[in-house]
């Protein structure tokens, strides 16, 4: 199967443009990932000579200190003109075969400019890697930003719940459906102390002619920020243990539908997302 793949938004904090999946232990190691190891990012646009650091936590730092329930992220920030405020996201990051998947957990204003702190709650924060990257914006909206990556890791290790589609298979080229469409799947708690309170389902359409393979796809989606989806309910049954959803796609156009699903636990905890993708196809035609 060849051709090319696009992603469906280009630009927007709020669309993705790498594709997700499972990895409940978190990222690879950290020479696998780009930039950001010093903490420190600059940027020289319009002559502004505009710089953002992260000083705290460092590169690579294991968290929490002690027992604690937040994180205090602390900068600097400066330029040539004013600083106008301070941007921090949190990503958590998962693999997919062996690609650094970022999945937005959060993002927030920081207290202060020139000196900036940031208090990251992560009492449901689950064990695993994440990403903080620190966005400096001047009076002139001129940017520089900076990131580094942590590892949470407690001493009794707080697990997510997990969530699986099981009668869709995860393969290239996707499968055809058409009609009504019954969805599979199960979930299970990361703890026996925290059920599984729902399973929420979304769709995606993705703007594709005929797709390499997964390096193509893994190479043009980017951040998922999955709070920007339309999520809706899935019918449970025996606790969530197994669920289904008939997704009615009659009246939907024809293309490629990336479908997420997620669990969430009793303690507000989600799941890392599974994904899978298929070719929605009421006109009895093929991609060519």
């Amino acid at each position: 199967w060849d051709g090319e793949f696009y992603s469906p938004i280009v630009e927007g904090e709020n669309y993705f443009s790498k594709i997700y999946v499972k990895n409940s232990e978190g990222g690879p190691s950290d020479d696998d990932h780009g930039g950001g190891g010093s903490g420190g990012g600059n940027s020289e646009e319009g002559g502004t000579k505009l710089f953002v650091n992260i000083t705290h936590p460092s590169n690579n730092q294991k968290l929490p200190e002690g027992n604690g329930q937040v994180v205090i992220i602390n900068g600097t920030a400066g330029g040539v003109n004013p600083i106008k405020k301070i941007e921090v996201s949190i990503y958590r990051i998962v693999t997919y075969y062996v690609a650094p998947v970022e999945i937005l957990v959060e993002r927030e204003g920081a207290t202060g400019t020139t000196n900036w702190s940031y208090t990251w709650d992560i009492e449901k924060v689950p064990d695993g890697r994440y990403l903080i990257e620190a966005v400096c914006v001047d009076e002139n909206n001129s940017t520089a930003s900076t990131q580094v990556r942590v590892r949470i890791q407690r001493d009794k290790p707080l697990l997510p719940p997990e969530v699986d589609i099981t009668n869709i298979p995860m393969e290239l080229p996707p499968v055809k459906v058409s009609e009504i469409v019954r969805i599979n799947g199960t979930a299970s708690p990361g703890d026996a102390d925290r059920p599984i309170e729902k399973v929420e389902i979304a769709f995606v359409p993705v703007l594709a002619s005929i797709i390499k393979g997964w390096k193509d796809i893994l190479g043009h989606i980017g951040k998922l920020n999955l709070s920007s989806l339309e999520w809706k309910e899935v019918v449970s049954e025996d606790n969530f243990s197994k669920w289904y959803y008939e997704w009615d796609t009659s009246d939907i156009p024809w293309g490629i539908y990336l479908i997420f699903a997620r669990s969430v636990d009793s303690k507000g905890i989600y799941s890392d997302p599974a994904i899978v993708v298929v070719e929605v196809n009421n006109l009895n035609f093929s991609i060519l």
